[in-house]
Order: C-alpha cells, then sequence, then structure tokens
C-alpha cells in the first residue's frame, strides 16, 4: 500500500478520535438546546470517518465494501442531524416535536440504507465500485440514481441548516443593534 493512504487514513482515524470526543464531552455537559443531536452527529461522523479510513486499508474489495456499507451509515443520517440541531439550536422546532414528522425526515436514508445493505439492490445506489489504484486506497464509485436522491436530500437538509443558523445571526443581530 502507498504510504501516501496510510498517512491519508491516519488522518481520517484522528478526525474520527476526535469527533467522538467532543461528543463524549458534550454528552457530560448539561443539556441545552440541540446538544443532543450535535452529540449523535458528532458520533455519526466518528463512523464516517474511520469507515472511509478503513475502506482506505482493507486490502479486498469485499472488506471495502462491508466498510462502505457501514460508512454510508454515518455519511447518511449527518445531514438529518444537522437539520435537527439547527432548528432546536435556533429555537425553531416547534412545529417539529412530534415524532412521525421527525421520522419523515428519515425515510430516504431509510431507503437508501436499505439499497446499499440489499445484495440486489446495491447497484441502484452504487452502479459500480473499484479500488482507486493497484496498490490499494479508497474506492472509485459510480453512482446509481438512489445515490443522486440521497444527495439532493442531504444537500438540501444541509443548506437549509445553514440557511436557519444566518436567518437567526441576522435576526439577533439587529435586536442587538437596537440596544
Amino acid at each position: 500500500m502507498d504510504f501516501l493512504w496510510i498517512v491519508f487514513a491516519i488522518i481520517l482515524i484522528a478526525n474520527a478520535v476526535a469527533a467522538v470526543a467532543i461528543a463524549w464531552m458534550l454528552s457530560r455537559k448539561p443539556p441545552k438546546s440541540g446538544s443532543h443531536s450535535m452529540t449523535i452527529m458528532l458520533l455519526g461522523l466518528g463512523v464516517w470517518s474511520f469507515s472511509y479510513a478503513m475502506i482506505t486499508l482493507s486490502p479486498t474489495l469485499e472488506t471495502k465494501h462491508l466498510w462502505l456499507k457501514l460508512e454510508n451509515i454515518g455519511i447518511l443520517s449527518v445531514p438529518v442531524l444537522w437539520f435537527f440541531f439547527t432548528m432546536k439550536f435556533t429555537r425553531l422546532d416547534k412545529w417539529m416535536t412530534g415524532k412521525p414528522i421527525m421520522l419523515l425526515f428519515w425515510v430516504i436514508p431509510a431507503v437508501s440504507l436499505l439499497f446499499l445493505f440489499s445484495e440486489d439492490w446495491f447497484h441502484l445506489y452504487y452502479k459500480s465500485t473499484h479500488t482507486a489504484s493497484a496498490g490499494g486506497g479508497p474506492l472509485v464509485i459510480s453512482r446509481g440514481p438512489m445515490y443522486w436522491i440521497a444527495l439532493t436530500h442531504a444537500y438540501l437538509l444541509n443548506l437549509a441548516g445553514m440557511g436557519v443558523l444566518v436567518w437567526r445571526f441576522i435576526k439577533s443581530r439587529l435586536v442587538y443593534r437596537r440596544q
């Protein structure tokens, strides 16, 4: 395996350790608005980063596929948890108080994971995969139709979360400027 892939994997593992450590520290503090979603999101980031490192270091394509499936648990959960965090942090979550409404945000990630963990439908998420180089490294993927649906869902939630934070910042800035 190429030395640069090993360095890349070490950086990913350090990122995973940092995310889990921050989640642990956050969980030990008194709960604040959005802290629970942020803690779980950081754990999802840890799973994502660690799994990506394992994809890079794994010697066989079958092992890489296993880690790819586990990585997608983190990839698909982070945008939903980010959106929940921003809504709770900005206190705009009143409309989300019912469990059925919050569960709707998990439909596309759940269907995506069903496709990923199914041998028959895997190709609808990733058309094909192969190793980046002959000496190993991460996977190069060809995206299927379900991938694009999940990607759109993730980007919409990320943009909505950022939009809510920016809107709240501008609104609160005007309040403090009047004082």
